[in-house]
């Protein structure tokens, strides 16, 4: 979640943690959210994890915040990087590397409520993914996904975690909260 960047020594030390299990050859892809740095742009305290309705004015400030994370996370994880792959002569240097790994489609109209630039994933690159998987470098996902057509959605972080995890055929889906949340399957209501 984007609100753990504000947490200056435990930001460091999870870009730490995820740059040691990449050496140990953990192939690795990061969502960074920014629903902590939206809401606090926004003046709200929207803890439930709803969708909100993204119009034209909080889809400017979703791109500037999901900017703001992505070079936050790309400079801690970097600097981790080159502290643990220093630990190790004969490792790789590995590199974090962001772009448009998955497109997006418009959310639509739910009961009445038109969601505007609220969207979810259309297609992951999966190929594209395990390209830079295969170089040994960390994948870095924003919250923004672009449609073919070129219009911006803005993505529910933790959805896109589990369709990115399930199109790759992922081994393990990690999740760090600020507060707890539980995450239901939404046919079999299951935790």
């Amino acid at each position: 979640p984007g609100g753990i960047i504000g947490h200056d020594s435990g930001f460091r030390d999870l870009m730490n943690d995820v740059a040691l299990t990449w050496l140990l050859g953990m192939q690795i892809v990061i969502v960074a959210g920014c629903r902590h740095q939206l809401n606090e742009r926004l003046g709200t305290t929207e803890e439930n994890h709803e969708l909100r309705v993204t119009d034209s004015n909080v889809l400017r400030i979703v791109k500037e915040e999901a900017g703001y994370v992505r070079f936050e996370v790309e400079r801690q994880l970097a600097r981790s990087l080159r502290i643990q792959s220093g630990l190790d002569k004969t490792a790789y240097d590995g590199n974090v590397v962001s772009g448009n790994f998955y497109s997006a489609q418009p959310l639509g109209v739910h009961d009445g409520v038109d969601y505007m630039f609220t969207g979810f994933v259309r297609k992951i690159e999966v190929e594209k993914i395990r390209q830079v998987l295969a170089q040994r470098d960390i994948c870095l996902l924003p919250t923004l996904g672009v449609s073919p057509s070129g219009e911006v959605f803005n993505v529910n972080s933790e959805s896109l975690a589990a369709v990115t995890a399930g199109a790759l055929g992922a081994s393990k889906v990690v999740y760090f909260t600020l507060s707890e949340i539980f995450l239901r399957h939404k046919i079999h209501d299951n935790k």
